[in-house]
């Protein structure tokens, strides 16, 4: 009997990278115990086992094999990493939930509210409730909170594969600087992120909630300079067994979306990242009372390539109107036809990843 008829695969997570963790235990006034939650500036690998009190231990033969990547003082500030997916949603995700305690009471993907109980505070609903994710909806919500994950997988030589380090984070500049960062690269690829040699960086940042300055540790993604040849190379390559295996390329995307699985905070997560209710968070830079969406500064560029421009650049690499529709058919999952689809019919999106695509071939027309 086929596997995939009795089993389901999913994404096995080895290990996580942390910008935070749990601090000592401390009583409330009336005796009960908790956690307040304690940020890094720099990042700590973990297996998923936690010592007695709850930490959890630091997985020490990759942190060993990462020491070459170490800041003087001697703390791991910039992992070399791989993605394994082009598309974002793949590689990040990001949801807003409502805890109460340790239990999740409600959820919303920006687009559909669930909510698990009638309202804060009210009894347990025997079938969830959906609704639009509005401002009525989540003036009902004000504990909702952003949450995002990243999947990854560590380029060292004591790094576990088979499966990917999670770094998770309810930090929103954190979140938007993941996103726009893995925006960019991709429009310097051409749209290519899986298997390059990237780094997930940690950096101090200024920012003044409520005008009181402060400074916080926020991620992000790049590519070194010296690394930016070998990066081309790879997303030279994979287009070209993108666009010889277009079959073979789409059922391994479908595969690997099929590995990923609705994305769960453990307990400890929940009352790390204090989603419990009051006791602070890892990410708690933005005290907003309702969560805002994540942006994109420079998503609105005006178009400057023209359909002649287009023709000539792709001329000037041995391309014709047939290629680039189907580079763009593969790319984008389009049907466009030749000879039945106009320039100006094409989103301006898409028209810019095939100028990005051309630029970065050379001028051979053997591609």
């Amino acid at each position: 009997m086929p596997l995939e008829h009795v089993l389901t695969a999913r994404l096995t997570e080895v290990g996580k990278l942390k910008l935070g963790g749990l601090g000592d235990e401390r009583r409330t006034g009336s005796g009960e115990k908790y956690r307040v939650p304690v940020k890094y500036d720099h990042f700590v690998i973990t297996g998923l086992h936690r010592d007695p009190d709850g930490r959890l231990l630091p997985d020490v033969e990759v942190m060993e094999s990462l020491k070459a990547h170490a800041d003087p003082d001697g703390k791991l500030r910039r992992i070399p990493i791989t993605l394994l997916s082009n598309d974002l949603d793949e590689v990040m995700t990001a949801r807003y939930v409502a805890y109460a305690g340790r239990v999740k009471v409600a959820e919303s993907d920006g687009l559909t509210l669930t909510e698990y109980t009638d309202g804060p505070g009210g009894a347990r609903l025997a079938e969830p409730r959906q609704l639009p994710h509005s401002s009525a909806a989540l003036d009902r919500w004000p504990l909702l909170k952003l949450t995002v994950t990243l999947n990854a997988m560590i380029d060292a030589p004591g790094a576990r594969w088979g499966g990917v380090y999670k770094l998770r984070s309810t930090s929103q500049i954190t979140a938007n600087q993941l996103y726009g960062s893995l925006k960019l690269l991709q429009r310097l690829t051409g749209g290519i992120l899986r298997g390059l040699p990237l780094q997930l960086v940690v950096r101090p940042m200024q920012v003044a909630p409520e005008g009181k300055p402060t400074t916080i540790y926020v991620a992000h993604i790049e590519l070194s300079g010296v690394q930016r040849e070998k990066a081309r190379e790879i997303a030279l390559q994979q287009i070209r067994y993108e666009l010889a295996n277009i079959r073979e390329a789409r059922a391994l995307e479908q595969q690997y979306r099929a590995l990923l699985a609705h994305e769960e905070l453990d307990e400890d997560e929940v009352e790390e990242f204090g989603l419990t209710g009051d006791k602070g968070s890892e990410g708690g830079e933005v005290s907003d009372a309702q969560p805002s969406p994540i942006t994109l500064p420079g998503q609105d560029v005006p178009e400057v390539e023209s359909a002649d421009g287009a023709r000539i650049l792709a001329a000037s690499k041995g391309r014709d109107s047939a290629w680039c529709l189907n580079w763009l058919n593969s790319a984008f999952r389009t049907s466009y036809v030749p000879g039945k689809v106009f320039w100006k019919d094409i989103p301006i999106e898409q028209r810019r990843k095939l100028i990005e695509v051309l630029n970065l071939m050379d001028d051979s027309p053997q591609f």
